[in-house]
């Protein structure tokens, strides 16, 4: 099977007051990603957190 160009991340950024948000965690299943957002939200409630999405290169994709 053809391996796919993209792979699709699911990040969970946070902001510690060092000049923006700043990458926490990376998901590939959208579900897990909402369930670490919740889990950093109840655990850090004096930061706030977001859950963006982004695609990187694959490294294991080959050319035809």
């Amino acid at each position: 099977m053809k391996a796919n160009k993209w792979l699709y991340l699911h990040v969970i950024q946070g902001n510690y007051g060092q000049g923006g948000f700043e990458d926490v965690c990376e998901e590939t299943r959208y579900i897990d990603a909402l369930v670490n957002l919740r889990l950093y939200c109840e655990s850090e409630p004096q930061y706030p957190h977001r859950l963006i999405q982004r695609r990187e290169r694959n490294p294991e994709h080959r050319e035809a």
